[in-house]
């Protein structure tokens, strides 16, 4: 979940590239030595500093690593998305998401057989959210994609019970035909936007009664950032 949310992170992944871009950079430009001498001659004028190579790359590398997120702070990018989107969470099976039917596979996944499944799918992790816009990432894989069957349905939806109500946030209908091929793991995305704190979030994966094929779907996991 940690690393997840590391890489997810669009600070972490300017950061990181912008390092690499001036790494790679200096290197690609360092071949003639005409860089490295300019920037030495300047540095042995004006503080008596000789500077080489590795000790070029070292410094370059600070300066992205201090700059970047200065440059992030202070939205001098035309970058709006870097500024908007933040990771709020991220839940497997066992890992805040519920499942009644399936198993667990090598890769940490969970797969449910859909003839087996009498309409019980995934669902969790009943997380409180403050107001906002947000966009709930479903990472699914189906063994078999053929046809248009109805498999059920993707929603957000908060204050389950029968003493509170349900308020369905948002939803999307999934078929076997939504899935680009079989065997392949795809993201359905889903937005929606709170007028208030709310308690009780939920995201699910409904899987609908009476499944005419022999198929089988897997969760790998379930992501939620927020836009705004």
């Amino acid at each position: 979940m940690i690393v997840k949310k590391f890489i997810y992170n669009p600070y972490t992944v300017t950061i990181a590239g912008s390092v690499i871009a001036a790494i790679t950079a200096t290197i690609i430009l360092s071949n003639s030595g005409n860089l490295v001498r300019q920037f030495s001659s300047i540095m042995e004028k004006f503080f008596g500093l000789t500077i080489r190579l590795p000790m070029f790359v070292f410094l370059l590398a600070i300066a992205s690593l201090i700059l970047i997120p200065v440059i992030l702070k202070l939205k001098l990018l035309p970058i709006p998305a870097i500024y908007k989107i933040n990771v709020v969470g991220f839940w497997r099976v066992l890992g805040g998401i519920y499942c009644l039917t399936g198993k667990p596979t090598e890769k940490c996944s969970w797969e449910i057989k859909l003839k087996e499944a009498n309409g019980n799918g995934f669902y969790g992790p009943y997380i409180t959210l403050r107001q906002g816009y947000y966009r709930v990432i479903f990472r699914l894989k189906i063994s078999n994609n053929e046809g248009h069957d109805n498999i059920g349905l993707l929603d957000v939806v908060s204050g389950t019970g029968p003493a509170v109500g349900t308020t369905r946030h948002a939803e999307t209908k999934l078929s076997a035909s939504h899935f680009v091929r079989s065997e392949g793991y795809q993201e359905f995305k889903l937005e929606f936007s709170l007028e208030k704190e709310t308690e009780g979030v939920e995201f699910r994966v409904n899987v609908a009664k009476d499944q005419q094929k022999e198929r089988s779907l897997s969760l790998d996991y379930i992501a939620l950032v927020k836009i705004s």
